[in-house]
């Protein structure tokens, strides 16, 4: 049946289709019924059933025969229950879903109605919060997570009409917060596992005005569920943060820098972390270790906005077939900004280096100014002129290359404005113009004068339109 003469029901038919291999449709229903008490507390109950139907649009569909065409159909039910007991220190929430997915002809001959490639799958979450103490002078509360999700339970594009969404497997969380005066702690211990691997979290923080700490570590196994020649991959890892705000963290130590007081930062973040990954092959087993190192610090004054980024990522081997490297970057940045102006400089320093036969080192600085102009929930207009310079080196000095490129970027950015023109705070548009200003310049050592020239011809400039919003 083509598309123009569907059924009199359009989408509504017993396969879900009107005949078109583009036709999409979603249909749902939801109930819930609610009771509260004074004293007691409250619950809700609900329920909901979800069915959806798409064309597989593909090549292979589309030039096939007519009776060979199917649409992929999918049914979930849901149904749940929260509530809060004793004045809110307690609140619960279960939930269970199932789900049923096949392929059906997407014509509508009543010879052809069949299932195909039938599966069901089943979900079940349940959350328990429990604050144990509720004064202003201490507050405590703990909270546990419970989830079990077959692996053939999917939501297809009934997502919108379900709470249920989850991975396949099992997941066990606990998490607890105090607050005592201004100080807060907190802590959690997260594990999932799945036939494709297990994951085992734990967090724990502390965080008072001005400052807040953060230790984390991580285990991690992963198992291919196909043939492969990569067999296991498992990753033991740790990471401490800290940010602090010294301006609100000790008003005293400023107050007595007196002058001196701007060169504290209003900000800084350290970040580190380390981990070691072992890759299993059928042949071999890879070992190695990471450590990073991140700082960011900002600072404000009359003289404008300044940002300092440093970042050190080193990779050493543990087993002989594992290539050592080190990767670093260094982002400096100053805005000035007046009446709806900015005006900025800013650099970046990136290296990149790699040990042993066919490693290599790569240098890249760029730099450039910029100067906009835009008022408040207003379009936004850039001007950027930057310079790159680019070398690469393999470490056998069998290959070097050096790059400079000049250019002028224009941008006008209407995100801002069409956010509060639509009150949609996630869309996004811009449009970007780069123009070079001077010959890109190649140089390639060793290479014949052909392979320059064709190097020469490569332009970095071009026009760019950028959209993005949520659907």
């Amino acid at each position: 049946m083509p598309c123009s003469q569907a059924s009199p029901v359009s989408g509504q038919s017993e396969t879900g289709f009107s005949g078109c291999d583009f036709g999409d449709v979603t249909r749902g229903l939801s109930f819930s019924y609610s009771n509260a008490s004074a004293s007691f507390g409250g619950f809700e109950a609900y329920a909901s059933v979800a069915w959806t139907a798409a064309g597989m649009l593909t090549p292979q569909r589309l030039i096939s025969r007519s009776t060979q065409k199917l649409s992929d159909e999918n049914r979930v039910s849901l149904i749940g229950l929260k509530g809060d007991l004793f004045g809110d220190r307690v609140k619960f929430t279960t939930e269970m879903a199932w789900s049923e997915n096949w392929e059906a002809p997407l014509y509508d001959e009543p010879w052809a109605r069949i299932r195909r490639n039938e599966q069901d799958g089943t979900a079940r979450s349940h959350r328990l919060e429990v604050k144990l103490v509720d004064s202003p002078a201490l507050r405590w509360s703990v909270a546990g997570d419970f989830s079990v999700v077959s692996d053939n339970y999917f939501t297809r594009r009934s997502i919108p009409l379900q709470r249920q969404i989850a991975l396949p497997g099992t997941r066990t969380a606990l998490s607890s917060t105090l607050k005592m005066g201004d100080y807060r702690f907190s802590a959690t211990v997260d594990n999932y596992a799945s036939s494709f691997g297990s994951f085992e979290t734990s967090r724990f923080g502390v965080k008072v005005d001005g400052a807040s700490l953060r230790v984390s570590s991580r285990r991690s196994s992963v198992t291919p569920t196909g043939e492969s020649s990569f067999l296991t991959s498992g990753t033991e890892a740790r990471g401490v943060s800290l940010d602090l705000e010294p301006h609100s963290l000790s008003p005293a130590l400023v107050s007595r820098l007196g002058t001196f007081a701007p060169l504290l930062p209003q900000t800084l973040s350290i970040n580190w972390s380390s981990r070691r990954t072992e890759n299993a092959f059928s042949n071999s087993v890879q070992i190695y270790d990471r450590e990073s190192w991140e700082v960011d610090a900002t600072w404000t004054s009359r003289a404008g906005d300044t940002a300092i980024n440093y970042w050190r990522d080193q990779k050493v081997g543990a087993t002989p077939d594992v290539r050592a490297s080190v990767d670093q970057l260094v982002q400096v940045s100053h805005t000035i900004r007046w009446n709806g102006w900015r005006f900025g400089v800013d650099g970046i320093l990136t290296k990149t280096s790699s040990a042993g036969l066919g490693g290599h080192s790569d240098t890249t600085f760029s730099s450039g100014q910029t100067i906009a102009y835009g008022r408040p929930n207003g379009p936004e207009f850039r001007l950027r002129l930057g310079q790159e310079q680019n070398q690469m080196r393999l470490n056998d000095e069998t290959y070097f290359s050096s790059q400079d490129t000049f250019g002028l970027t224009a941008t006008l950015d209407l995100s801002r404005y069409l956010q509060r023109r639509f009150e949609r705070p996630d869309l996004h548009l811009t449009f970007a113009y780069r123009r070079k200003l001077e010959e890109t310049r190649y140089v390639f050592p060793g290479f014949d004068h052909a392979l320059d020239e064709l190097f020469e011809e490569y332009k970095p400039e071009g026009f760019l339109v950028s959209f993005g919003m949520k659907l």
